[in-house]
């Protein structure tokens, strides 16, 4: 379900990205599972991580901020 969520909120835009998304294996955390992303914040991945935080219900946290945010 995960990873099916992600593929289809990266659709065809996935090369032309600058994010690199990982996806926690079922064997080192059970669900929910943790997907961390990092790269370069544009309007585009801003909007592929609001559409995967919307079809899983989830929430983005904000390492660097130590707080969960609004995309």
């Amino acid at each position: 379900m995960v990873n099916a969520a992600v593929e289809r909120a990266l659709g065809s835009e996935a090369a032309t990205l600058s994010l690199r998304l990982t996806i926690e294996s079922p064997d080192e955390s059970p669900d929910p599972r943790i997907i961390s992303a990092a790269g370069v914040w544009g309007p585009l991945e801003s909007a592929v991580i609001r559409r995967i935080c919307r079809e899983l219900s989830a929430r983005f946290y904000d390492a660097e901020a130590g707080e969960f945010i609004e995309l």
